[in-house]
């Protein structure tokens, strides 16, 4: 009897421990589907515009405001990268550089080292610039020997700072790519990919320094003392020269490259209306194709997509989300996404976490249109020091007021099941066709409803109960033990008054 009674209670206690588990706010993150580990999704179903016929053969196009793949081709396949190599060996230098009005020394091998047709400028051995006079040389006029003399600069050799580019290209997510030299000239291991390019180019758009000099469409070195002349540089990236057949208006920084290997190779920064696109074209003709290529790219970004602002939708769905959770939930970043202009509907899902997300992610908000996931948002639970900071819910008459104040053609409508809140586009987004948008939020795996609150009480009761019956059992165990042993004591005590 006592057997079955400990059976009884181990079954009990077992289900009430896995049931304390499933329902836990902590496992209800697993519910609902899993995670989406990547924002770059790049949509390629229905609603999706189609993209441009280009000449070469690999390309990659991000807006880099929202992370979003606007258009790919061949995006991982290796190629030579030529000069664009030199934006990486730019963004080395001046990490490691603190001073940029440091001297560099040209060496023996800066200015010999360098294969037939390589050379730029007739220097010699011991002729002295600045870092950044040299990074002014290197980025715009495309400078082998600068390159050269900047790895000894900053590494002492050349393979040691090859060995440094390598490291950054790991560090912001590149894993097609390995340099071997800072100038990009021919080397059958010198390889990397256009989208790996792509996160490069836009890592060092993010250091100021760099966007400074690459931006710069001129530059003059003056004669001074250590150096053969002086030198007046123009930017060889033609899309950014006014005067050019190739001008576009937007590109803001870039840079050209091209060997008999690796063909021409672009990497283009452009601009306009909030977005920011970010465009590689590798293995290209010359003769402007390539410029034509890049063209139909920053065409096909700001003619077919628009920057849309859905910050405050976001967040106000994070806070109905809150329940079950210790610390109120927050977006991650920013919730300004890139939508098909013709799109006129889009769903807002919530998603569980999965193992690859980043920790302290409890999901995603997925942006939906028609079965297509757009792009997605970490969301996490706030820390404790942003709990002051946190944007308050936006009640649907604020969100209204908010549109009525923007600029008289930001027109789209929020609907939240049966709420209908207004969001407003930036001041520089252009109007669309599309009219109205929709964004509908679908709540079915978003957050715990009444029956989860249910299950949580009676579990907390079971559990109670099971406590409860637990100590009983404890209590009278121990009483049995004593009787037991009080009837064990006075037997002993009779049988010792019948011996005598």
């Amino acid at each position: 009897m006592r057997k079955n009674r400990r059976k009884h209670a181990g079954i009990w206690m077992a289900w009430l421990l896995v049931m304390a588990i499933v329902l836990s706010p902590g496992s209800a993150y697993a519910v609902g589907g899993a995670g989406v580990s990547e924002n770059d999704i790049r949509a390629e179903e229905e609603n999706w515009p189609d993209g441009p016929e280009i000449v070469g053969q690999s390309a990659f196009l991000l807006e880099a405001n929202s992370g979003m793949v606007l258009y790919t081709k061949n995006e991982n396949e290796t190629r030579y990268p030529a000069s664009i190599t030199k934006i990486v060996t730019s963004l080395v230098v001046l990490e490691h550089c603190d001073n940029l009005q440091e001297d560099v020394t040209f060496s023996h091998a800066a200015v010999t080292d360098i294969e037939d047709g390589g050379h730029h400028w007739d220097y010699k051995e011991g002729e002295i610039l600045t870092v950044e006079q040299c990074l002014y040389a290197f980025l715009l006029e495309s400078v082998n020997e600068c390159g050269y003399a900047l790895a000894e600069h900053v590494a002492g050799s050349v393979s040691a700072f090859a060995d440094m580019m390598n490291e950054k290209a790991a560090e912001v997510g590149c894993t097609n790519t390995h340099f071997n030299n800072p100038h990009g000239l021919n080397d059958e291991s010198h390889t990397t990919t256009a989208h790996d390019m792509g996160l490069l180019f836009w890592a060092a758009l993010q250091n100021e320094d760099f966007y400074r000099i690459d931006s710069a469409t001129s530059y003059t070195i003056p004669a001074a003392e250590g150096r053969t002349a002086g030198h007046q540089l123009t930017m060889h990236h033609k899309m950014m020269l006014s005067g050019s057949e190739y001008y576009y208006d937007g590109v803001k920084a870039g840079k050209t490259g091209y060997t008999s290997v690796a063909k021409n190779t672009l990497l283009t920064y452009a601009e306009r209306d909030g977005m920011q696109l970010v465009c590689v074209v590798m293995k290209s003709d010359g003769g402007g194709v390539i410029y034509n290529d890049t063209k139909k790219l920053l065409d096909y970004g700001f003619d077919n997509f628009r920057m849309k602002d859905l910050t405050a939708v976001s967040q106000n769905f994070c806070n109905g989300l809150n329940a079950g959770y210790p610390m109120p939930l927050i977006v991650d970043g920013s919730s300004a996404i890139v939508l098909p202009k013709d799109i006129s509907e889009v769903t807002m899902k919530f998603v569980a976490a999965d193992s690859s997300d980043a920790e302290g992610t409890v999901g995603r908000v997925q942006f939906c249109s028609g079965g297509t996931v757009l792009t997605s948002q970490p969301v996490r639970l706030m820390r404790a020091e942003e709990a002051s900071l946190t944007a308050p819910v936006v009640s649907e008459s604020e969100l209204a007021a908010s549109e009525a104040a923007s600029a008289s053609d930001s027109d789209s409508a929020v609907t939240s099941e049966s709420e209908t809140a207004a969001v407003s586009d930036s001041e520089s987004q252009p109007e669309t066709t599309a009219g109205r948008m929709t964004v509908t939020t679908d709540a079915k795996n978003s957050g715990h409803g009444i029956l989860f609150w249910i299950l949580i009480v009676l579990v907390v009761l079971l559990v109670l109960v099971a406590t409860y019956w637990f100590i009983i059992q404890v209590v009278k165990r121990h009483r049995r033990k004593m009787r037991r042993r009080r009837r064990q004591q006075r037997a002993r005590e009779r049988s010792g008054r019948d011996y005598r």
